[in-house]
């Protein structure tokens, strides 16, 4: 293979790597989407709370006037002494004045409670009504929302479905592609492309191996587990994998945007009742371009066989 045919390869070998990490991150996303959709929400149904007579009211009422009937008392017995006011008749008074008021500001104590309880619970019945009302419409409210994400739930799946199909396909093709260049098994992954598409893109090298060759230049840069990172370590551990001073690190933060970009669309479409019937068709239109493009991949790395 000339050099101008190894470069070709590698830039078609890292082109699919990116392209099954944007992929591999969009069904992420739809997986998590769609882990989220159609769930009822836990609804509280409200409580008639009810108010009860204060026996606190009814005994202060009751003491109060008591304390009246006591003063009365202490009165009734002066008048009742006739200028012989003795001690057993100043006690009867108190007691008698006491109980007769205490009675009968319980009375009146029990007769304002209940009024009061009666608004009361007039008040508190007034805004368990509007409660209700509140509720019932939160449960049609979110039947409607349950109901809507199932819909969208259902073109979600069919649309993470492609995507799974058509990532499958582009794997296989790449695992071909990689025979077919004669690049060494353990270099056969993202990041390792990555760093080989940047030198020989650079003119650093252009042959695979040798002293000076892609092979040992990558071996000089990474670490045997960098090159062993599955597409969602990479994912989840981008900092710490890859340099980001590395030109594979910018297009990876690219393929993140586009994933972003691709599911937000098709998300906006499937809201939005207006949309363009070509976001519903994201997905579809990013497979087809990748097929086209995989296509003329695959006459190139036929070429090179």
């Amino acid at each position: 293979m000339t050099g101008a045919d190894l470069k070709k390869a590698i830039s078609i070998l890292y082109d699919m790597e990116l392209n099954n990490y944007c992929v591999n991150e969009s069904i992420k996303t739809l997986d998590w989407r769609i882990g989220n959709l159609g769930y009822e929400k836990e609804i509280k149904k409200p409580i008639l709370d009810k108010e009860f007579l204060d026996l606190e009211i009814i005994k202060n009422i009751a003491m109060i006037a008591g304390v009246l009937g006591m003063a009365f008392g202490v009165y009734a017995a002066f008048q009742m002494g006739l200028g012989g006011f003795t001690v057993l008749v100043l006690p009867l008074c108190i007691g008698i004045g006491f109980g007769m008021f205490a009675l009968f500001g319980a009375f009146i104590g029990l007769v304002v409670d209940i009024i009061r309880t009666i608004h009361r619970n007039s008040a508190i019945k007034k805004r368990y009504k509007a409660k209700l009302k509140a509720y019932e419409q939160e449960i049609i409210d979110d039947d409607n929302r349950v109901s809507f994400e199932l819909e969208q739930r259902e073109i979600l799946v069919e649309k993470r479905n492609l995507l799974a199909d058509r990532l499958y396909e582009s794997q296989n093709m790449l695992a071909d592609f990689y025979r077919r260049a004669g690049i060494d098994n353990k270099f056969r992954n993202l990041v390792a492309m990555g760093y080989m598409h940047e030198y020989i893109s650079l003119g650093i090298s252009n042959k695979l191996g040798g002293a000076d060759g892609l092979y040992y230049l990558i071996m000089q840069e990474l670490r045997w587990e960098q090159m062993q990172c599955t597409l969602d370590e990479i994912s989840s551990k981008l900092d710490m994998i890859i340099d980001n001073q590395r030109q594979v690190y910018s297009d990876l933060k690219r393929m993140n945007r586009e994933s972003i970009g691709m599911i937000d669309k098709l998300i906006d479409g499937i809201k939005n009742i207006n949309s363009n019937v070509n976001d519903l068709k994201t997905i579809e239109q990013y497979n087809g371009a990748r097929i086209a493009r995989e296509i003329e991949f695959q006459n190139f790395m036929m070429y090179i066989r």
